[in-house]
């Protein structure tokens, strides 16, 4: 069953209306893997840990269309961007201010607007607020902060259907993500298997 209206009674009981302005739609590349993980996985509720301009909630919102599956995607960002924009990746802070209103025109455009729904949240605090409420997915995506893949790979464990999966984003790009994630395999005696550059972590 799709999440959907259960989430916007939870999430926005007074209603949330996307914002559009046609000036902010960006490009949206195809991103590889997503349509093999559609395929094998048949996902009705996602969860998107780190979202931005929405190109991955947009990739997988077109592959399910695709395969008639009525998705239902939460995407979790502060969209205030990670510590880089201040530090390694300075070029990129003039981005941040209008992160939220480029993902909203981004959705707007790609015709998504009744399979995503955004939570400016962190993604411990969201998780504990799905949590609370019983709230299950599917699949998780998860594409955050680098730092936190281990501490975020333990939550979602509270909030991952028994036959979900979880996907992780930058696995072979970034040593740090990569080492916290055989940490969590060899802690919690998972396997991986491997689709184009991402990994797949299965709850059962």
């Amino acid at each position: 069953m799709n999440n959907r209206n259960i989430l916007d009674t939870i999430l926005y009981p007074q209603g949330f209306s996307y914002t559009f302005d046609k000036r902010l739609v960006t490009q949206i590349s195809n991103e590889p893997g997503i349509d093999q993980i559609v395929e094998i996985s048949k996902p009705l509720n996602i969860l998107e840990l780190g979202s931005w301009h929405g190109k991955s909630a947009i990739n997988f919102g077109k592959k399910c269309l695709d395969q008639n599956l009525d998705v239902n995607i939460l995407c979790v960002d502060t969209w205030l961007g990670s510590h880089e924009y201040w530090t390694t990746y300075v070029e990129r802070q003039p981005l941040v201010s209008r992160s939220f209103d480029v993902f909203c025109s981004n959705i707007v455009a790609n015709k998504l607007v009744k399979n995503v729904l955004p939570f400016r949240q962190t993604t411990e605090n969201a998780i504990q607020i799905l949590k609370y409420h019983d709230i299950k997915f599917d699949l998780i995506y998860w594409d955050c902060g680098h730092e936190s893949v281990l501490k975020d790979l333990l939550l979602c464990e509270d909030v991952i259907d028994t036959n979900g999966i979880i996907v992780v984003d930058d696995y072979f790009q970034h040593q740090i993500v990569k080492q916290q994630v055989e940490s969590y395999l060899t802690q919690k005696l998972k396997n991986k298997e491997v689709i184009h550059d991402k990994i797949i972590i299965r709850n059962n």
